[in-house]
Protein backbone atom coordinates (compact mmCIF):
# COMPACT_ATOMS: atom_id res chain seq x y z
CA UNK A 1 0.00 0.00 0.00
CA UNK A 2 2.99 2.32 0.39
CA UNK A 3 3.17 3.08 -3.34
CA UNK A 4 -0.14 4.94 -3.28
CA UNK A 5 -0.40 8.62 -2.28
CA UNK A 6 -1.85 9.52 1.09
CA UNK A 7 -4.03 12.63 0.75
CA UNK A 8 -4.39 13.12 4.51
CA UNK A 9 -4.72 16.90 4.41
CA UNK A 10 -7.86 16.98 2.18
CA UNK A 11 -9.53 14.42 4.47
CA UNK A 12 -8.74 16.59 7.47
CA UNK A 13 -10.15 19.66 5.71
CA UNK A 14 -13.32 17.73 4.85
CA UNK A 15 -13.84 16.56 8.43
CA UNK A 16 -13.27 20.08 9.76
CA UNK A 17 -15.84 21.43 7.29
CA UNK A 18 -18.39 18.80 8.31
CA UNK A 19 -17.86 19.41 12.02
CA UNK A 20 -18.30 23.14 11.47
CA UNK A 21 -21.63 22.73 9.69
CA UNK A 22 -23.52 19.45 9.97
CA UNK A 23 -22.73 18.22 13.49
CA UNK A 24 -25.81 15.99 13.71
CA UNK A 25 -24.75 14.07 10.61
CA UNK A 26 -21.19 13.78 11.91
CA UNK A 27 -22.34 12.14 15.14
CA UNK A 28 -24.39 9.63 13.16
CA UNK A 29 -21.41 8.92 10.90
CA UNK A 30 -19.26 8.34 13.97
CA UNK A 31 -21.44 5.39 14.94
CA UNK A 32 -20.81 3.90 11.50
CA UNK A 33 -17.05 4.44 11.84
CA UNK A 34 -17.10 2.76 15.25
CA UNK A 35 -18.88 -0.27 13.81
CA UNK A 36 -16.27 -0.45 11.05
CA UNK A 37 -13.49 -0.43 13.65
CA UNK A 38 -15.11 -3.18 15.71
CA UNK A 39 -15.80 -5.22 12.56
CA UNK A 40 -12.17 -4.97 11.44
CA UNK A 41 -10.90 -6.23 14.80
CA UNK A 42 -13.45 -9.05 14.96
CA UNK A 43 -12.51 -10.18 11.43
CA UNK A 44 -8.82 -10.20 12.39
CA UNK A 45 -9.47 -12.10 15.63
CA UNK A 46 -11.77 -14.71 14.06
CA UNK A 47 -9.43 -15.18 11.08
CA UNK A 48 -6.50 -15.81 13.42
CA UNK A 49 -8.50 -18.31 15.49
CA UNK A 50 -9.02 -20.44 12.38
CA UNK A 51 -5.24 -21.01 12.27
CA UNK A 52 -4.75 -21.78 15.97
CA UNK A 53 -4.18 -25.51 15.39
CA UNK A 54 -1.56 -25.06 12.65
CA UNK A 55 2.11 -25.70 13.36
CA UNK A 56 3.05 -22.23 12.09
CA UNK A 57 0.75 -20.52 14.61
CA UNK A 58 1.94 -22.69 17.48
CA UNK A 59 5.54 -21.85 16.63
CA UNK A 60 4.78 -18.13 16.49
CA UNK A 61 3.07 -18.23 19.89
CA UNK A 62 6.09 -19.91 21.45
CA UNK A 63 8.53 -17.26 20.25
CA UNK A 64 6.57 -14.00 19.95
CA UNK A 65 8.20 -12.67 23.15
CA UNK A 66 11.74 -13.55 22.07
CA UNK A 67 14.33 -10.73 21.94
CA UNK A 68 12.00 -8.39 23.83
CA UNK A 69 13.61 -5.15 24.97
CA UNK A 70 13.16 -4.79 28.74
CA UNK A 71 15.00 -1.47 29.07
CA UNK A 72 13.02 0.81 31.40
CA UNK A 73 13.17 3.76 29.05
CA UNK A 74 11.91 1.71 26.12
CA UNK A 75 9.11 0.29 28.25
CA UNK A 76 8.06 3.83 29.12
CA UNK A 77 8.02 4.76 25.44
CA UNK A 78 5.84 1.71 24.77
CA UNK A 79 3.36 2.80 27.42
CA UNK A 80 3.64 6.30 26.01
CA UNK A 81 2.61 5.05 22.57
CA UNK A 82 -0.22 3.13 24.19
CA UNK A 83 -1.83 6.43 25.15
CA UNK A 84 -2.38 6.99 21.43
CA UNK A 85 -3.72 3.49 20.77
CA UNK A 86 -6.09 3.39 23.73
CA UNK A 87 -6.93 7.10 23.70
CA UNK A 88 -10.21 8.67 22.79
CA UNK A 89 -12.18 7.89 25.94
CA UNK A 90 -11.70 11.45 27.24
CA UNK A 91 -13.80 12.78 24.36
CA UNK A 92 -16.87 11.59 26.30
CA UNK A 93 -16.08 14.06 29.08
CA UNK A 94 -15.37 16.84 26.58
CA UNK A 95 -18.82 16.41 25.05
CA UNK A 96 -20.53 16.12 28.44
CA UNK A 97 -22.81 19.11 27.76
CA UNK A 98 -24.44 17.16 24.93
CA UNK A 99 -25.22 14.12 27.15
CA UNK A 100 -28.76 14.04 28.56
CA UNK A 101 -27.87 12.44 31.92
CA UNK A 102 -24.10 12.87 32.39
CA UNK A 103 -24.04 11.81 36.07
CA UNK A 104 -25.12 8.28 35.17
CA UNK A 105 -24.28 7.95 31.49
CA UNK A 106 -20.68 9.25 31.46
CA UNK A 107 -19.26 6.78 34.06
CA UNK A 108 -21.10 3.91 32.40
CA UNK A 109 -19.84 4.90 28.96
CA UNK A 110 -16.26 5.31 30.21
CA UNK A 111 -16.12 1.93 31.96
CA UNK A 112 -17.81 -0.01 29.15
CA UNK A 113 -15.78 1.70 26.40
CA UNK A 114 -12.44 1.07 28.11
CA UNK A 115 -13.24 -2.58 28.89
CA UNK A 116 -14.37 -3.26 25.32
CA UNK A 117 -11.34 -1.44 23.86
CA UNK A 118 -8.85 -3.32 26.05
CA UNK A 119 -10.50 -6.66 25.28
CA UNK A 120 -10.59 -6.15 21.50
CA UNK A 121 -7.17 -4.49 21.18
CA UNK A 122 -5.33 -7.16 23.19
CA UNK A 123 -6.98 -9.95 21.20
CA UNK A 124 -6.20 -8.16 17.93
CA UNK A 125 -2.51 -7.84 18.83
CA UNK A 126 -2.43 -11.52 19.79
CA UNK A 127 -4.08 -12.38 16.47
CA UNK A 128 -1.32 -10.57 14.57
CA UNK A 129 1.37 -12.53 16.37
CA UNK A 130 -0.45 -15.81 15.81
CA UNK A 131 -0.11 -15.38 12.04
CA UNK A 132 3.02 -13.22 11.71
CA UNK A 133 6.48 -13.57 13.21
CA UNK A 134 7.75 -10.70 15.40
CA UNK A 135 10.09 -9.52 12.61
CA UNK A 136 7.28 -9.53 10.05
CA UNK A 137 5.02 -7.56 12.39
CA UNK A 138 7.67 -4.97 13.24
CA UNK A 139 8.86 -4.48 9.66
CA UNK A 140 5.39 -4.16 8.15
CA UNK A 141 4.21 -0.67 7.16
CA UNK A 142 0.59 -1.84 7.25
CA UNK A 143 0.32 -4.84 9.56
CA UNK A 144 -3.34 -5.52 8.79
CA UNK A 145 -2.52 -5.80 5.07
CA UNK A 146 0.38 -8.16 5.76
CA UNK A 147 -1.87 -10.21 8.03
CA UNK A 148 -4.61 -10.39 5.39
CA UNK A 149 -2.24 -11.47 2.60
CA UNK A 150 -1.11 -14.40 4.73
CA UNK A 151 -4.63 -15.77 5.06
CA UNK A 152 -6.66 -14.94 1.94
CA UNK A 153 -6.15 -13.06 -1.31
CA UNK A 154 -9.26 -10.88 -0.90
CA UNK A 155 -8.89 -10.18 2.82
CA UNK A 156 -6.40 -7.27 2.43
CA UNK A 157 -8.90 -5.30 0.32
CA UNK A 158 -11.66 -5.69 2.92
CA UNK A 159 -9.30 -4.77 5.75
CA UNK A 160 -8.00 -1.77 3.78
CA UNK A 161 -11.54 -0.36 3.54
CA UNK A 162 -12.29 -0.99 7.21
CA UNK A 163 -8.95 0.41 8.41
CA UNK A 164 -9.51 3.54 6.32
CA UNK A 165 -12.91 4.02 7.94
CA UNK A 166 -11.29 3.47 11.36
CA UNK A 167 -8.72 6.19 10.68
CA UNK A 168 -11.36 8.63 9.46
CA UNK A 169 -13.44 7.91 12.56
CA UNK A 170 -10.47 8.47 14.88
CA UNK A 171 -9.66 11.82 13.28
CA UNK A 172 -13.33 12.78 13.31
CA UNK A 173 -13.56 12.23 17.07
CA UNK A 174 -10.57 14.49 17.66
CA UNK A 175 -11.91 17.20 15.34
CA UNK A 176 -15.28 17.00 17.07
CA UNK A 177 -14.02 16.96 20.66
CA UNK A 178 -10.76 18.85 21.07
CA UNK A 179 -12.01 22.30 19.93
CA UNK A 180 -14.64 22.07 22.68
CA UNK A 181 -11.83 22.26 25.26
CA UNK A 182 -10.60 25.53 23.81
CA UNK A 183 -14.17 26.79 23.53
CA UNK A 184 -14.99 25.89 27.16
CA UNK A 185 -11.78 27.55 28.38
CA UNK A 186 -12.70 30.74 26.52
CA UNK A 187 -16.23 30.72 27.96
CA UNK A 188 -14.72 30.62 31.46
CA UNK A 189 -12.31 33.44 30.66
CA UNK A 190 -9.16 31.34 30.43
CA UNK A 191 -8.59 32.04 26.73
CA UNK A 192 -9.27 35.01 24.43
CA UNK A 193 -12.91 35.90 23.81
CA UNK A 194 -12.63 35.01 20.13
CA UNK A 195 -12.46 31.28 20.90
CA UNK A 196 -15.80 31.41 22.74
CA UNK A 197 -17.69 32.49 19.63
CA UNK A 198 -20.08 30.25 17.70
CA UNK A 199 -21.44 30.46 14.19
CA UNK A 200 -24.85 32.09 14.40
CA UNK A 201 -26.55 29.41 12.25
CA UNK A 202 -24.69 26.15 12.91
CA UNK A 203 -23.87 26.93 16.58
CA UNK A 204 -20.43 25.33 16.32
CA UNK A 205 -17.13 26.80 17.62
CA UNK A 206 -15.53 27.86 14.35
CA UNK A 207 -12.55 29.85 15.76
CA UNK A 208 -11.60 27.04 18.15
CA UNK A 209 -11.96 24.43 15.41
CA UNK A 210 -9.90 26.42 12.90
CA UNK A 211 -7.14 26.95 15.47
CA UNK A 212 -6.93 23.23 16.25
CA UNK A 213 -7.00 22.50 12.52
CA UNK A 214 -3.97 24.72 11.87
CA UNK A 215 -2.03 22.99 14.64
CA UNK A 216 -2.91 19.53 13.31
CA UNK A 217 -2.03 20.57 9.76
CA UNK A 218 1.38 21.81 10.91
CA UNK A 219 2.13 18.48 12.61
CA UNK A 220 1.02 16.53 9.53
CA UNK A 221 3.29 18.53 7.23
CA UNK A 222 6.32 18.62 9.55
CA UNK A 223 7.05 14.97 10.29
CA UNK A 224 6.24 11.28 10.09
CA UNK A 225 3.31 9.37 11.54
CA UNK A 226 5.52 8.15 14.40
CA UNK A 227 6.40 11.74 15.27
CA UNK A 228 2.73 12.69 15.17
CA UNK A 229 1.91 9.82 17.54
CA UNK A 230 4.63 10.98 19.94
CA UNK A 231 3.31 14.54 19.86
CA UNK A 232 -0.26 13.48 20.56
CA UNK A 233 0.79 11.04 23.30
CA UNK A 234 2.85 13.69 25.08
CA UNK A 235 -0.02 16.16 24.84
CA UNK A 236 -2.45 13.60 26.30
CA UNK A 237 -0.07 12.75 29.16
CA UNK A 238 0.53 16.40 30.07
CA UNK A 239 -3.19 17.16 29.88
CA UNK A 240 -3.87 14.17 32.15
CA UNK A 241 -1.20 15.28 34.64
CA UNK A 242 -2.59 18.82 34.84
CA UNK A 243 -6.12 17.44 35.20
CA UNK A 244 -5.07 15.15 38.06
CA UNK A 245 -3.27 17.98 39.87
CA UNK A 246 -6.32 20.21 39.47
CA UNK A 247 -8.57 17.47 40.80
CA UNK A 248 -6.32 16.97 43.84
CA UNK A 249 -6.39 20.71 44.48
CA UNK A 250 -10.18 20.80 44.32
CA UNK A 251 -10.49 17.79 46.63
CA UNK A 252 -8.42 19.54 49.31
CA UNK A 253 -9.68 23.11 48.79
CA UNK A 254 -13.38 22.18 48.46
CA UNK A 255 -13.83 18.89 50.37
CA UNK A 256 -17.56 19.44 50.92
CA UNK A 257 -18.45 20.11 47.29
CA UNK A 258 -20.85 17.57 45.81
CA UNK A 259 -19.11 15.11 43.49
CA UNK A 260 -21.32 12.55 41.71
CA UNK A 261 -18.27 10.49 40.73
CA UNK A 262 -15.49 10.51 43.34
CA UNK A 263 -12.07 8.94 42.69
CA UNK A 264 -10.13 7.82 45.82
CA UNK A 265 -7.26 10.19 46.66
CA UNK A 266 -4.62 7.39 46.84
CA UNK A 267 -5.51 6.44 43.26
CA UNK A 268 -5.05 10.06 42.18
CA UNK A 269 -1.66 10.35 43.91
CA UNK A 270 -0.36 7.12 42.37
CA UNK A 271 -1.57 8.21 38.93
CA UNK A 272 0.15 11.60 39.29
CA UNK A 273 3.46 9.92 40.19
CA UNK A 274 3.22 7.41 37.33
CA UNK A 275 2.23 10.03 34.76
CA UNK A 276 5.00 12.40 35.80
CA UNK A 277 7.57 9.58 35.66
CA UNK A 278 6.29 8.50 32.25
CA UNK A 279 6.61 12.02 30.83
CA UNK A 280 10.07 12.54 32.32
CA UNK A 281 11.54 9.25 31.09
CA UNK A 282 9.99 9.61 27.63
CA UNK A 283 11.40 13.12 27.16
CA UNK A 284 14.79 11.86 28.40
CA UNK A 285 14.73 9.03 25.83
CA UNK A 286 13.74 11.34 22.94
CA UNK A 287 14.81 14.84 24.00
CA UNK A 288 14.83 16.44 20.54
CA UNK A 289 11.44 15.22 19.29
CA UNK A 290 9.49 15.52 22.54
CA UNK A 291 11.41 18.60 23.69
CA UNK A 292 10.20 20.44 20.59
CA UNK A 293 6.67 19.32 21.39
CA UNK A 294 7.07 20.75 24.90
CA UNK A 295 8.05 24.07 23.35
CA UNK A 296 4.90 24.03 21.20
CA UNK A 297 2.75 23.37 24.26
CA UNK A 298 4.60 26.02 26.27
CA UNK A 299 3.75 28.60 23.61
CA UNK A 300 0.27 28.76 25.17
CA UNK A 301 1.73 30.31 28.33
CA UNK A 302 2.59 33.71 26.79
CA UNK A 303 -0.82 33.73 25.08
CA UNK A 304 -2.49 33.32 28.46
CA UNK A 305 -0.23 35.92 30.11
CA UNK A 306 -0.75 38.55 27.40
CA UNK A 307 -4.46 38.11 26.72
CA UNK A 308 -5.82 36.92 30.10
CA UNK A 309 -3.49 37.45 33.07
CA UNK A 310 -2.22 40.90 32.05
CA UNK A 311 -4.98 43.18 33.30
CA UNK A 312 -3.44 46.63 32.76
CA UNK A 313 -2.99 46.44 29.02
CA UNK A 314 -2.34 49.63 27.04
CA UNK A 315 -5.47 51.09 25.52
CA UNK A 316 -4.02 50.84 22.01
CA UNK A 317 -3.34 47.13 22.47
CA UNK A 318 -6.86 46.48 23.76
CA UNK A 319 -8.32 48.41 20.83
CA UNK A 320 -6.21 46.38 18.37
CA UNK A 321 -7.33 43.06 19.86
CA UNK A 322 -10.97 44.13 19.96
CA UNK A 323 -10.82 45.33 16.36
CA UNK A 324 -9.33 42.04 15.20
CA UNK A 325 -11.92 40.05 17.17
CA UNK A 326 -14.74 42.14 15.71
CA UNK A 327 -13.35 41.69 12.20
CA UNK A 328 -13.26 37.89 12.56
CA UNK A 329 -16.75 37.93 14.08
CA UNK A 330 -18.20 39.77 11.09
CA UNK A 331 -16.18 37.78 8.55
CA UNK A 332 -17.40 34.37 9.76
CA UNK A 333 -20.82 35.47 11.10
CA UNK A 334 -20.02 34.61 14.71
CA UNK A 335 -21.74 35.44 17.98
CA UNK A 336 -21.05 34.98 21.69
CA UNK A 337 -23.08 32.23 23.41
CA UNK A 338 -25.27 32.89 26.43
CA UNK A 339 -22.81 30.85 28.54
CA UNK A 340 -20.08 33.41 27.95
CA UNK A 341 -22.41 36.37 28.46
CA UNK A 342 -23.71 34.99 31.78
CA UNK A 343 -20.18 34.27 33.04
CA UNK A 344 -18.96 37.80 32.28
CA UNK A 345 -21.81 39.98 33.49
Amino acid sequence: MSQFPRPTEPKLVGLVALNCTYTSYVTKLQGFFTMAKASAMLIIIISALTTVTSDHTQENLKHFMDNSNTDFGRLCLSVFAGYFSYGGWQIITVLMEEVQNPVKDVPRALVSAMLIAIFLFVLTNMAFYMVLTPNEALQSDAIAMTFGRRLHASLPYLLAILVTLCCIGSVNVVVMGQPRILYAAACLGHMPRLFAMLHYKFLTPWPATFTMFLGALYMLLSGTVALLINYISLYVCIMLLVLLLALLHLRYSHPDREQPFKVPIPVLIVQVILTFALISVSVYEKPHELGFCLLILASAIPVYIVFIYWSNKPRAFVHLVDSFTDFIRKLFLLELPTTYINNHR
